[in-house]
């Protein structure tokens, strides 16, 4: 029973800057906002990936995006108060 559990959990995936690149690359072929998670694994073409990995990936990208285009928009208008 727990020799089953342990044989189908697999170890976490460790996001290297190769990797990562890899993904963004793939994302940005297809636009940010239609890339699917199925369509990226495919694209990106490594090994061992999961479509859960890169769908979780592609939720923490997106979120971390649209958190930076905050952060700009914040600095902008700062910017243009001060003018």
């Amino acid at each position: 029973e727990e020799d089953v559990q342990m044989a189908m959990k697999r170890p976490r995936l460790i996001w290297t800057s190769q990797l990562h690149e890899r993904f963004v690359e793939a994302v940005n072929k297809m636009g940010v906002d239609q890339a699917v998670p199925k369509a990226i694994m495919q694209s990106m073409n490594v090994k061992g990936i999961t479509r859960e990995n890169v769908a979780s990936h592609l939720q923490k990208y997106r979120a971390q995006l649209k958190k930076n285009k905050a952060l700009l928009a914040n600095e902008q208008k700062e910017a243009e108060q001060k003018e």
